[in-house]
């Protein structure tokens, strides 16, 4: 039978505190990069998510049309087409006559 004295007991104390001190140092370091690696994810999501609000933006006042609007009427001196009521299908664009 195994003879358990309080030399043993320390000594099993002992190597487990050191063992569990190890773990618990394997552990930090693991959770340390994981934080860091998580951090340069954020980043880069943030980035992402801003660019694609940039690329929203942009695309929604290309697509609102005012400025399409603004042109053809300032630039290229046009009007609305004129929609005969009984005919909506046979519009006519107005040109503005320009002097030369």
């Amino acid at each position: 039978m195994i003879k358990i004295t309080q030399t043993k007991v320390n000594i099993l104390l002992l190597f487990s505190i050191v063992m569990l001190s190890l773990q618990t140092i394997s552990w930090h370091h693991e959770l340390r990069e994981l934080y860091i690696k998580n951090g340069k994810v954020l980043k880069e999501y943030n980035d992402l998510l801003a660019h694609n609000k940039q690329l929203l933006l942009n695309m929604s006042s290309s697509i609102s049309g005012e400025e399409v609007r603004e042109k053809a009427i300032n630039v290229l001196h046009m009007r609305p087409p004129k929609i005969d009521k009984d005919r909506p299908w046979k519009s006519e664009v107005q040109y503005i006559e320009l002097p030369e």
